[in-house]
């Protein structure tokens, strides 16, 4: 985190996340690990990454203390995703 955190005042995100990420897979089961992980990619317009840390931060602790604003963020990447429909099948 030390790390990720000296490359975050440089403005280096792409070592930012990088280093999130090694301490996220260091530290799986630690969820304000992967929700700062999750902020990082939302800051960064990655915005289906982001959501699916937030869907780990809540699986790890169901009444995270930002559990609204998590919700908030998952339904708006999940409204934005492209539905695919079925084709109609010929007949």
């Amino acid at each position: 985190m030390t790390v990720a955190r000296r490359y975050q005042q440089r403005g280096d995100n792409n070592q930012y996340i990088e280093f999130l990420t090694k301490a996220v897979d260091v530290t799986p089961l630690s969820a304000g690990l992967h929700l700062t992980l999750g902020d990082a990619q939302w800051q960064l317009s990655n915005r289906p990454a982001a959501a699916a840390q937030y869907k780990l931060v809540l699986e790890l602790e169901p009444d995270h203390a930002d559990r609204v604003r998590l919700l908030n963020r998952i339904r708006e990447v999940d409204a934005a995703a492209p539905t695919t429909q079925p084709s109609a099948a010929p007949k």
